[in-house]
C-alpha cells in the first residue's frame, strides 16, 4: 500500500509501461561513424585514420597476448604431468626418508593406476588443445594482421596532403571508377550502348 501511494505521488512508472532503451537506442561506435565528420574541421579524416592505426596496434597486441596465453597454458598442463611423474619416480625414495613432511602429491599415491592414467591423458589432451589454438590463431591472424597493417600505413606524403590539390596529386594516374547509372535521368545505362 505504502509503495503504491509513493509511486502515484512521484509519478514513477513501473511494469510494462516503462520505456527501456533497446537495441535501437544504443549509441553507435565511432567505427560506424568514421565517414561522418564536421567539414569545417579539416582534421576529421586524419583523426579517423589515427583511430584506425591505434585500433590495429591494439588488436595486434591482443592477438599476440592470446597466443602467448595459449602457449603458457599448454606448458602449465605439461608441467602438471611432469610433476606427477617426478613424484611417482621419487616415491620409492620417500619411503626411506622421514615421511613427516607432507607432499602436495600425496593424493596421487592413493589413486588407482587407471585414474592416474586418465588424469595424465586429460592433461596432455588439454596441452594439445592449447597448442592447437595457438597455432590456429597465429595462422589465421597472420594474414589479417598483414592486411590491417598494410591498410593503415601512413606515409609522409599522405600526412602532408591536406588540401584537395595535394590529394589529387596522390590520385594522379589512377583511373576513376565509373558506374552505369545516369544521375541526370536516374536510369541505369548499358555501357555497350554509348553513342
Amino acid at each position: 500500500m505504502e509503495g503504491e501511494r509513493l509511486v502515484k505521488n512521484t509519478s514513477v512508472q513501473f511494469g510494462g509501461d516503462t520505456i527501456k532503451p533497446g537495441e535501437g537506442y544504443r549509441e553507435l561506435l565511432w567505427v560506424w561513424l568514421e565517414g561522418k565528420y564536421n567539414e569545417e574541421d579539416g582534421d576529421g579524416p586524419h583523426m579517423c585514420e589515427e583511430c584506425w592505426v591505434e585500433e590495429v596496434a591494439l588488436l595486434d597486441e591482443e592477438m599476440q597476448q592470446a597466443i602467448k596465453y595459449c602457449e603458457w597454458r599448454a606448458s602449465w598442463w605439461e608441467k602438471q604431468v611432469l610433476c606427477h611423474q617426478e613424484h611417482e619416480l621419487a616415491k620409492p625414495l620417500s619411503h626411506q626418508a622421514a615421511s613427516a613432511s607432507p607432499s602436495i602429491f600425496q593424493p596421487y599415491s592413493s589413486m588407482s593406476p587407471d585414474l592416474k592414467e586418465g588424469l595424465i591423458a586429460y592433461a596432455l589432451e588439454q596441452a594439445y588443445y592449447e597448442r592447437w589454438h595457438a597455432f590456429a590463431w597465429e595462422k589465421a591472424w597472420r594474414a589479417a594482421n598483414i592486411q590491417a597493417k598494410a591498410s593503415t600505413v601512413i606515409t609522409e606524403r599522405d600526412c602532408q596532403a591536406k588540401d584537395d590539390d595535394e590529394e589529387n596529386m596522390l590520385l594522379e594516374g589512377i583511373p576513376a571508377l565509373k558506374d552505369d547509372f545516369d544521375n541526370n535521368n536516374r536510369l541505369w545505362q548499358d555501357p555497350g550502348l554509348d553513342n
